[in-house]
């Protein structure tokens, strides 16, 4: 019992001292100095957008015309780029989806993913 008091609080200050959130089917984010690193863990190309959760509200974008990150590639968004981002921002939602060729379709939207994450 002893050694877990001492390890337990260890192994949680290592674990949340780079936060980095997991959609298992796609999209891994995690919070790097001045942004967020974005991995494609899939087989197929991911569009998305970072939004601030500040300006969370009803988006209406052009699905199409967002940014794309190719099958096991890294990209990195600054904070510069997360619409709504200031200062004072505390999350952003990354929304991400499969990239469909024949864009635009309705399905896009029926397979879109919010994953926030602390900024």
């Amino acid at each position: 019992m002893r050694a877990i008091a001492v390890w337990l609080p260890l192994a949680l200050a290592v674990a949340c001292t780079n936060p980095v959130k997991v959609a298992d089917d796609g999209l891994r984010v995690r919070r790097v100095p001045a942004g967020l690193e974005l991995l494609n863990v899939s087989r197929t190309p991911l569009g998305y957008f970072v939004v601030a959760r500040n300006l969370q509200v009803e988006i209406d974008w052009n699905l199409c015309a967002c940014p794309t990150v190719s099958a096991h590639a890294t990209v990195f968004v600054p904070d510069s780029a997360i619409a709504g981002f200031t200062q004072d921002s505390r999350e952003a939602v990354v929304h991400w989806w499969p990239w469909a060729l024949d864009c635009p379709s309705s399905s896009l939207r029926e397979s879109m993913h919010q994953l926030p994450i602390p900024l």
